[in-house]
C-alpha cells in the first residue's frame, strides 16, 4: 500500500516505535477509557453495555487498537491496514438490522481522540528536540487518522454489502418468514433476521394499520415513518397483509400516548391504528402483534370508528369475547350512565384517571370546580353502585361506550 505522507527521520521513527512499545502493555486500560468515552458520545440504547452491538464494538475496538500499536512497533511510520475480521461483518449486519449506517458510528471517532491523547503524552516525554517532535507528531497524526479512515471505509463497505443482500429479499420471503415466526416455527434467529432486515432481540412494539376500503387506504410506508419518529426508533419492519392492511414492528419499549400518536400520525377518515404492548425478544415480537390484532378484532366487532387504540387501554374489553356479554357488562356497570351525555362521561373518566381529585379534573377540563361537582353528583345518581367500589370497571365500561358508534343498545325490557 502506498504511503500518503513523507517518511520521517530514523530518530523520529525510533521514537514512534518506542512509544508503541510503551503503550502496548497498557492496552487494556486504554481500551477501557475508549469504551467509556464512546458510551458518553452516544446515548442510543443499542450501544448500551451488554448489548450485541456493544460487545461487537468492544471486540473490534480492541483488535484495531492492538493492530495499530503492533504495526507501529513492526513498521513505524508506515501506513497500517485495519484487520478484516468476522466480527466486523457481524457488526455491519447488526447495524443494518437496526437501521443504522456507518455514519452513525460516533464512538469510533471518539476512540481515535482518546488513543491520540495517550499517544501524544507519551511522545512529549520521549522527544527532546523540537524538530524531531514535530516529525513524530506529523507522522503519528497522519497514521492514526488514515487508519481510522480505512477502518470506517471497511465498515462502510461491509454495511453496503449487508444492505445489498437484504434488498434482494423478496416481500413474499419476508411475509413467509414473519408468518412462520408468528406460528412459533423453529426458525434460526439469525436467518430470520437476515430475511427480515430486522433484529428480533430487544424491545418491540407491534402495530396494525388498516383501512375500511382500498380507496381510503393510507400510504403504509408513510405511517411507518411517522410511527418511527414518534417513538424515536431508527428502524422498523413493515409488511403488507392485504390491500388494506399492514403490520408494523418498531424496536422500542416507548409506548406513546394516544394524543401524541394522533398528532404524529393524523390518520385519515376510515383508517385505524392498533398498537400492542411493548415486549421483548422473539416472544415479544409475537405477543405484541397478537395484542394489536386483538385490538383490531375488538374494533371490528364493535363497529368502532376509533382511529387509534392501544391494547393496554382496552385489554379487559378484549377478554370479553361475546358482544352481548360485553353490552351486559356495560349495562350492569354503568346503569343509566351508559346513556348519559358525552360531557358527563368524560368528567367521570377524567375524575377516575386523576385518582378522584376533583380540582385536578376541573383544571384539565377547563371547567369550574362547582361544575365538576354537579356533574359528578349527577353521575353518582345514575350509577348502580358508588363509584369508589368499582372505578376500574366503570372506566372500562365508559371506554366501551366511547369506542362504539352509537353507544350500547339497552338490554332492558320496555
Amino acid at each position: 500500500m502506498n504511503e500518503l505522507w513523507p517518511i520521517p527521520s530514523a530518530e523520529a521513527l525510533e521514537i514512534v516505535r518506542q512509544v508503541a512499545i510503551e503503550l502496548r502493555p497498557q492496552a487494556d486500560k486504554l481500551i477501557e477509557e475508549v469504551v467509556t468515552s464512546g458510551r458518553q458520545t452516544t446515548q442510543d440504547p443499542a450501544w448500551a453495555e451488554g448489548t450485541a452491538l456493544a460487545d461487537l464494538d468492544l471486540e473490534i475496538t480492541r483488535t484495531n487498537i492492538e493492530r495499530w500499536l503492533t504495526g507501529n512497533i513492526e513498521t513505524p511510520g508506515r501506513r497500517i491496514t485495519p484487520p478484516r475480521t468476522e466480527a466486523l461483518s457481524k457488526y455491519a449486519s447488526d447495524l443494518v438490522l437496526r437501521g443504522f449506517t456507518a455514519d452513525d458510528i460516533g464512538p469510533w471517532r471518539s476512540a481515535q481522540s482518546v488513543v491520540w491523547s495517550w499517544w501524544l503524552r507519551a511522545c512529549l516525554k520521549r522527544a527532546t528536540h523540537q524538530d524531531v517532535l514535530q516529525e513524530v507528531i506529523e507522522v503519528s497524526a497522519a497514521s492514526i487518522t488514515t487508519f481510522t479512515d480505512d477502518a470506517m471505509a471497511a465498515l462502510s463497505a461491509s454495511v453496503q454489502a449487508s444492505q445489498s443482500d437484504l434488498a434482494a429479499r423478496t416481500p413474499l420471503q419476508r411475509q413467509a418468514t414473519v408468518q412462520l415466526l408468528l406460528d412459533g416455527a423453529p426458525l434460526e434467529r439469525k436467518r430470520a433476521e437476515a430475511e427480515l432486515s430486522y433484529a428480533l432481540t430487544g424491545d418491540h412494539i407491534a402495530g396494525v394499520v388498516w383501512a375500511e376500503s382500498v380507496e381510503s387506504a393510507p400510504s403504509f410506508e408513510l405511517v411507518g415513518e411517522q410511527l418511527m419518529r414518534v417513538v424515536g426508533a431508527h428502524h422498523r419492519l413493515t409488511l403488507l397483509a392485504g390491500l388494506t392492511t399492514a403490520w408494523i414492528w418498531l424496536p422500542t419499549s416507548h409506548l406513546p400516548t394516544v394524543e401524541s400518536l394522533r398528532e404524529a400520525v393524523s390518520p385519515a377518515p376510515g383508517t385505524h391504528l392498533a398498537l400492542g404492548n411493548p415486549a421483548k425478544d422473539l416472544l415479544g415480537f409475537r405477543r405484541s402483534h397478537m395484542d394489536a390484532m386483538a385490538v383490531k378484532r375488538l374494533l371490528l366487532r364493535l363497529g368502532s370508528s376509533a382511529d387509534i387504540v392501544r391494547f393496554q387501554d382496552v385489554r379487559l374489553l378484549t377478554m370479553l369475547s361475546e358482544e352481548e356479554e360485553t353490552r351486559r357488562f356495560v349495562e350492569d356497570t354503568l346503569g343509566d350512565l351508559a346513556h348519559a351525555s358525552q360531557d358527563l362521561r368524560v368528567v367521570v373518566r377524567t375524575f377516575i384517571r386523576e385518582q378522584f381529585n376533583a380540582s385536578r379534573t376541573a383544571e384539565l377540563l377547563f371547567a369550574h370546580r362547582n361544575t365538576i361537582d354537579r356533574r359528578l353528583a349527577r353521575a353518582a345518581a345514575l350509577l348502580p353502585r358508588p363509584l369508589t367500589e368499582n372505578a376500574s370497571e366503570v372506566d372500562i365500561a365508559l371506554l366501551f361506550v366511547e369506542l362504539t358508534k352509537d353507544g350500547p343498545r339497552s338490554t332492558k325490557a320496555g
